[in-house]
């Protein structure tokens, strides 16, 4: 038995003759109580580790006596793949016309993030990536934001939330959405710049405010770029 998802290798084996094949342990349950199965059914389940993937199988032809017998006995795990070997040198043999049923298989969802993206549709791939991708820039931004509030706070300046909220709407049209050694240089220059010319946000006229702050930026940052003023 082979469990894949999406093609390529598997994630899961029974045959533990491959190679760099997941470990697994395994357990016989006995009745399948969960669905009301009666007669000679024996559930067993395995677990391949590190507890990413659950296998349930039930075996059909076993008689309830036997497996009732082993469970009570409770030495069938001799060696690491010990419901394998015991089910296949013991019951197989025993019972020749037995057979296995495989149930269920339960993934956790990490082991297999990978092969779960190659079933996605490729319009539902946009989707995925375009989500992925909005909340990667809401968490630079977010860094970006407490960077600049924790600074101005260590500093004990521009406490005006609308000073913040000025110099943050720069960064942010000007595209400093992300933190990085480059970006946080010219961040905290543009913010001495602010800081030596604190009178700027005493005026009334917010465009007044935001083009002269917009010309610290540009002498802190080397911009000559058009800038496109956004009013809210």
């Amino acid at each position: 038995c082979h469990i894949c998802v999406g093609g390529g290798f598997p994630v899961a084996s029974l045959d533990d003759t491959l190679p760099n094949n997941a470990t697994f342990e395994g357990w016989i349950n006995g009745e399948d109580r969960r669905q009301g199965i009666s007669g000679d059914a024996c559930e067993v389940s395995l677990c391949f580790c590190p507890h990413t993937i659950w296998l349930v199988i039930l075996i059909h032809g076993w008689p309830r006596e036997a497996w009732e017998a082993v469970i009570q006995e409770d030495d069938y795990d001799q060696d690491d793949q010990h419901v394998v070997h015991f089910l296949v040198e013991n019951v197989a043999e025993q019972y020749p016309d037995a057979t296995v049923e495989f149930k269920e298989v339960t993934f956790a969802i990490r082991s297999i993030h990978g092969a779960l993206k190659r079933l996605l549709s490729s319009k539902r791939k946009e989707v995925v990536r375009a989500d992925r991708d909005r909340r990667m820039a809401e968490r630079n931004w977010q860094e970006v934001v407490e960077f600049v509030e924790s600074y101005l706070q260590a500093r004990g300046i521009l406490s005006e939330h609308h000073q913040t909220r000025m110099i943050l709407g720069i960064m942010w049209i000007k595209g400093f959405k992300t933190r990085t050694e480059a970006n946080d240089d010219v961040i905290l220059r543009f913010i001495a710049a602010c800081e030596q010319s604190p009178g700027v946000f005493d005026s009334d006229d917010e465009r007044e405010v935001f083009t002269t702050v917009m010309q610290y930026f540009r002498e802190q940052s080397g911009s000559d770029q058009d800038d496109h003023m956004e009013e809210s």
